[in-house]
């Protein structure tokens, strides 16, 4: 970049050292000198006031100042649209009336030399007398000049022609350079610089989805300037540069095989653009057949040389076929275009129309082979230049600019007095300020004087002519709006069998889903990599991030958000919750069974024995057991989490409270006669319900401390961050677990003391074999439970745990405790009556020996004396 600024500034300095010393010599000789090899033909009609017009007529030559054959024959149109626009205002009575506005055309050849050469013809003479003009080197008398076509050599006639303050109008010469007023002062044109003709193109290529595109541009004023402006604004269209390259009008063959092979070292880059001009243009696309890559790049054109497709042979063609060029729009001139088919070879005073005609049509007037009565439209490689109206309307800018200087100025002036009045004001003022319909659309020059306008991009397309196809038009003024003029065609750019599908251009294909980028040295360009299962694509998916607790990726969002997961609890579908469901219903159903027999077998003696009113205690304990595992297959909440803690404490408790009263009762009755002889205290129904009460009243107070200190609660849980697995349950706390298990097995261990020391009882009193066997299995439960319930990572299984615990151990003790008795009460009596009705009321092989006792034995006995 900072290379290219300095080549720039030594062409600024170099141009007007040139200039300087053309003056310097201009003034020791006192005559114009005529410059070798410059062209002396020139296309002229002088009036009262007259314009100087510049084109690049004849190629480019390297070893000559100008060369010999014509560079572009279509541009004969621009010519013939300037003699066309100052023939309309001379006619017009109402612009410049009674003053002849003249015109002398001339050659700058492509060369910025050339061009300073032709300029010194247009410079004020201050002393006719003393300087000598030379008929080979015409000098002009203009007030202004038009052109030239090239951005480099605009910039050199302006350093030359702006001093003397000679206005300059292009309606060529884009380069960004140009809008430079602290230098080219003097300088406007009827179009938008190239600083808006790139950004149409990033416009463009941002609007197809091509991220990654190479860029080929001319060495001088043109291609470097918009070069830079591409590079620095590329990034922000989201564009980077794979190959970019300078090319000059002395180029080799190899040089060009040079660039098209590193183009193709970049293949993913498949879009080119080209800031080059019509030369340039063809021996690139001539190196590019010739190589064979005509299907491989989507070429996109710059105005350099987007009219000058023609000047390519036919059979190089088929390399743009598929191209896209860009040209500032404008409307359609008709009745210029009716003037140009009306011109002869034989009808005008242009010097190079016969030349153009020659080619037009391949004949040769030497040998009389050319038919001057046929159309110039009937040529096969005629079509209408864009810019005509623009032509036409730059002469007319200065008709405007003239004519309202002269009515403020110098109202009766005409002939040389008109002349005189214009170069004694000015003309620069009245070319700023003038406004008018003119027959491109509305003239009005902003403050860099120049034109706004918008562009039409063009798809070059098979056909004789080329098709110069329409496809879309892009106003920047407008928002930067894209409008669609037709379809695009991709067959001749896009891979065999894929014809209607758009080409690619990108480094790296987007990531997919979850995907995030690894970058490599160049933007456009990066690696995907996935993310984890539980991390998003974070930051325009330059890196990932963990979902918080509790969240996961959503794929509904492309994985760019976290979405709380649904937590899971105990469900009924599963295996074991249907079990435990069908084993809590068979258990109440079973529970209340044994209530209503023991309530109707209440007089029972092994009901009496056993304490009825403990045992209608103990089974409203169960069915309270089997209700909270039924909370605790619920979907937890807070209030059920806490119901569900306080029962199962309270329902377990009010099991094995009097069990314990039980096995102490039955401890104190058969061993403590042999012990004491006093009577036995607290053993009645009622004491032992309320010592029962007590028990269990211990339970409810340290329930009530851990839930004050301690709610219970319905939480989540995600074992794992990497798991889409999100628990709900019901958080039983450590301290709420030690303390009604502390409490509980407290008491069962307890009951199986007593359980065991009452071992030796008599063999026809079995209660106490079945509350040893009931706080054993108790034991054995609750001791296999605690290392599991701790050990296990899943909340679903804890409580699984935990309601299985509690449905074995309910499931017991209504089994060995009250289950035995009725199957005794129902069938145990009556079949041994049946089979031996001696033996139905056998003698109790034990008595009692202490009367003392006998009146707490006796409520219990049979009428037998079994007890």
């Amino acid at each position: 970049m900072f290379r290219t600024k300095r080549k720039l500034r030594k062409r600024e300095l170099f141009i007007p050292s040139l200039i300087v010393l053309s003056l310097i010599r201009i003034e020791e000789v006192g005559t114009i000198q005529p410059v070798p090899g410059l062209s002396g033909r020139a296309y002229k009609d002088l009036g009262d006031v007259n314009l100087g017009v510049f084109f690049a007529i004849t190629k480019y030559d390297p070893q000559h100042l100008c060369g010999d054959e014509l560079r572009f024959p279509l541009l004969q149109q621009y010519i013939e649209a300037i003699v066309y626009a100052v023939d309309e205002i001379n006619r017009s009575p109402a612009l410049l009336p009674n003053i002849t506005l003249g015109y002398a055309i001339v050659d700058d050849c492509v060369k910025e030399s050339a061009a300073v050469a032709q300029a010194l013809r247009f410079l004020p003479r201050r002393n006719c007398t003393t300087m000598e003009i030379n008929d080979n080197s015409d000098q002009y008398d203009v007030v202004g000049v038009i052109g030239p076509e090239r951005s480099d050599n605009s910039l050199a006639v302006s350093l030359v022609l702006g001093p003397v303050k000679i206005p300059q109008i292009s309606f060529l010469s884009s380069s960004d350079e140009l809008s430079n007023k602290d230098l080219h002062s003097y300088f406007l044109r009827m179009i938008p610089p190239d600083r808006q003709q790139v950004d149409a193109i990033l416009t463009f290529i941002q609007a197809q989805k091509w991220t990654y595109v190479s860029i080929i541009f001319s060495a001088g004023s043109y291609g470097e300037s918009a070069y830079l402006r591409f590079k620095q604004r590329a990034e922000a269209f989201g564009i980077c540069l794979a190959v970019h390259r300078k090319t000059t009008l002395v180029m080799t063959s190899e040089e060009y095989v040079e660039i098209i092979e590193e183009l193709l070292q970049k293949s993913k880059a498949r879009v080119v653009v080209a800031f080059i001009g019509g030369e340039e243009m063809v021996r690139l696309f001539q190196q590019a057949h010739s190589m064979n890559v005509s299907k491989q790049f989507i070429w996109i054109g710059s105005d350099g040389w987007s009219e000058r497709l023609t000047i390519l042979p036919i059979e190089y063609q088929p390399s743009v076929y598929g191209s896209f060029s860009f040209q500032v729009s404008a409307r359609e001139h008709s009745r210029f275009n009716d003037y140009f088919d009306s011109l002869r070879p034989n009808c005008t005073k242009n010097p190079w129309f016969q030349e153009f005609w020659e080619w037009a049509f391949d004949c040769s007037f030497k040998r009389r082979t050319c038919d001057d009565s046929q159309r110039i439209s009937q040529s096969s490689k005629f079509y209408r230049l864009g810019l005509i109206s623009k032509a036409i309307d730059t002469v007319y800018v200065y008709g405007h600019a003239m004519h309202n200087l002269i009515a403020d100025k110098c109202p009766q002036a005409t002939g040389e007095e008109a002349s005189e009045c214009i170069k004694k004001t000015g003309l620069l003022d009245y070319l700023r300020n003038v406004s008018f319909e003119g027959s491109s659309g509305y003239i009005q020059f902003d403050d860099n004087y120049n034109l706004k306008g918008y562009y039409e991009v063009r798809q070059n397309l098979p056909g004789n002519p080329l098709n110069l196809k329409p496809v879309c038009r892009i106003d920047l003024d407008n928002d930067t709006s894209i409008s669609v003029l037709s379809n695009y065609t991709w067959e001749y750019v896009s891979y065999a069998g894929w014809p209607n599908v758009p080409p690619e251009s990108v480094c790296s294909p987007p990531c997919g889903v979850n995907e995030y980028k690894v970058p490599d040295l160049v933007k456009c360009c990066w690696d995907c990599r996935e993310c984890r299962k539980n991390e998003i694509v974070f930051q325009n998916g330059s890196s990932c991030q963990v979902c918080p607790k509790f969240n996961w990726p959503d794929p509904l969002a492309n994985f760019t958000r976290c979405s709380l997961i649904e937590p899971t609890s105990l469900l009924y579908t599963k295996g074991v919750v249907i079990f435990e469901m069908a084993a809590i219903a068979l258990g109440l159903v079973t529970t209340v069974f044994v209530l209503i027999a023991f309530i109707y077998y209440k007089e029972a003696s092994i009901i009496k024995a056993a304490s009825r009113e403990l045992s209608f205690l103990q089974l409203i304990a169960i069915m309270l057991g089997f209700v909270t595992i039924l909370l605790y297959v619920l979907p937890p909440t807070d209030q059920i989490c806490s119901v569900a803690y306080c029962l199962f404490c309270f329902s377990l408790n009010l099991l094995h409270a009097p069990l314990l009263v039980k096995a102490i009762r039955i401890y104190r009755i058969f061993l403590a006669p042999s012990k004491c002889a006093r009577g036995l205290r607290f053993i009645s129904p009622f004491s032992q319900v309320v010592i029962s009460c007590l028990i269990v009243l211990g339970q409810v107070i340290i329930v009530s401390i851990v839930t004050t200190l301690q709610k219970p609660r319905a939480m989540k849980n995600q074992l794992s961050l990497l798991e889409r697995e999100v628990e709900l349950s019901c958080h039983m706390s450590p301290a709420m677990l030690v303390s009604f298990l502390s409490y509980n097995l407290t008491i069962v261990l307890l009951s199986s003391v007593f359980a065991f020391k009452t071992r030796m009882v008599p063999d026809n009193f079995n209660e106490s074999r079945f509350i040893s066997v009931c706080v054993t299995t108790t034991l054995v439960v609750w001791v296999a439970f605690i290392p599991t319930y701790i050990h296990s990572a899943k909340q679903y299984l804890k409580t699984l745990l935990l309601t299985l615990a509690l449905l074995m151990n309910h499931s017991l003790a209504l089994t060995f405790l009250f289950l035995s008795k009725l199957f005794a009460i129902l069938y145990y009596n009556k079949s041994t009556a049946a089979v031996n009705p001696a033996e139905a009321s056998p003698a109790p092989r034990f008595k009692l020996s202490l009367q003392h006792s006998a009146s707490y034995v006796l409520p219990y006995a049979t009428t037998n004396g079994q007890v």
